[in-house]
C-alpha cells in the first residue's frame, strides 16, 4: 500500500481530532492504526509516526503517547525501540529535558521565576547511549529582567549570554 494511504488512514484513525490544536479530546473507539504502526510493526514505518507527531501539539502528543491499547498498557510502554525514542524525543522540553514530577519545586512569582526538576538528555556531557539522563534543576523566567540579573551574578568575563522566551 502506498505509505500516502497508509499516513491519511493513520490520520483519519488517530485516538485524538488532530483539527483541534486547543485540546487532546480523547476519540473514542479509534487509534487501531496508530497502536499498529508504533507498536506492532517492527519500525517499518517509523518515518509516518515522525510524520503525524510533527503535525502535532504538545497536548496532542501527550495524549498519543499515552493513549491505552486493546491489549493493555500506553503507545510509549509498547512501542517498538524506533518509534519510542521518536515519542520520547517529541514529549521532551526544546528536544532535551524531560520533566521530573508533576509541578514546580518551586515558584516566585514575583519575578516570574518557576524551578523544575528535570532529566537532561543532551548537551556535552550526555553520551548517545545515556537512556538515563542526567538529573538538573531547570529554572524558567517569565521576565526578561528577572532572567537577566540571575545570570549576570555568573557571566564570566568575555563570555556573552543568550535567552529566548518561550
Amino acid at each position: 500500500m502506498p505509505e500516502e494511504v497508509i499516513l491519511a488512514i493513520a490520520l483519519v484513525d488517530l485516538p485524538i481530532d488532530i483539527e483541534d490544536k486547543d485540546e487532546a479530546r480523547d476519540r473514542k473507539e479509534l487509534g487501531a492504526s496508530w497502536w499498529f504502526l508504533t507498536c506492532e510493526c517492527d519500525d517499518h514505518y517509523v518515518h509516518i509516526v515522525q510524520e503525524i507527531i510533527a503535525i502535532c501539539t504538545f497536548q496532542q502528543i501527550h495524549a498519543l503517547c499515552f493513549s491505552k491499547g486493546s491489549r493493555g498498557g500506553t503507545v510509549l510502554s509498547r512501542a517498538t525501540p524506533k518509534c519510542r525514542r521518536i515519542l520520547q524525543q517529541a514529549l521532551r522540553f526544546v528536544g532535551r529535558y524531560e520533566f521530573v514530577g508533576n509541578g514546580a519545586l518551586y515558584s516566585d512569582p514575583s519575578i516570574g521565576l518557576k524551578e523544575f526538576e528535570a532529566l537532561d538528555f543532551g548537551g556535552e556531557s550526555a553520551s548517545r547511549n545515556d537512556e538515563e539522563g542526567r538529573r538538573v534543576l531547570l529554572k524558567c523566567y517569565s521576565e526578561q529582567e528577572s532572567f537577566l540579573k540571575h545570570v549576570s551574578l555568573f557571566m564570566p568575563v568575555g563570555f556573552v549570554w543568550f535567552s529566548f522566551r518561550f
